[in-house]
């Protein structure tokens, strides 16, 4: 009778472990996976902003009236982010994160003079180079 109540007290103490170590295992497990969502979010939301900041400055250094084309995606890695840009540069928010970026201009509008731009994710956005009576501006259209 001692021997069977032994065995079943070590077969749970086996068993309890087995979970426990299990446990841990999917824990950590879970955590390297958000992880490594979090990390090609981040990537996703760099190449973004250099895309728009590489389109704004070639859009910049050529001459007057060039004209650049960008199209925003709807989403980055699934979730919906926004895109501004002010007199101190370029910011992309997405859920857990803010991504900054300077343009080599700083005199950036839109079509309705305003300094302060927020771009709409899936919208597609004409830059232009513009000379204006002593500088040269940089307008962003909604197309």
């Amino acid at each position: 009778m001692k021997t069977k109540g032994n065995i079943n007290v070590e077969i749970i103490l086996v068993f309890s472990t087995i979970i426990i170590i299990s446990a841990i295992m999917i824990n950590l497990s879970i955590e390297e996976l958000d992880t490594s969502f979090k990390t090609k979010e981040k990537i996703e939301t760099r190449q973004l902003i250099e895309k728009i900041t590489q389109t704004i400055n070639t859009a910049y250094t050529n001459q007057e009236s060039h004209i650049k084309i960008i199209t925003l995606p709807e989403k980055l890695e699934n979730k919906t982010y926004t895109a501004i840009i002010n007199k101190t540069g370029i910011y992309i928010n997405t859920y857990n994160h803010i991504t900054y970026k300077k343009p080599i201009p700083n005199n950036i509008k839109n079509s309705y003079n305003q300094t302060t731009i927020y771009l709409i994710p899936g919208k597609t956005y004409k830059i232009e180079n513009k000379k204006e009576e002593t500088t040269t501006s940089i307008i962003i259209t909604q197309i």
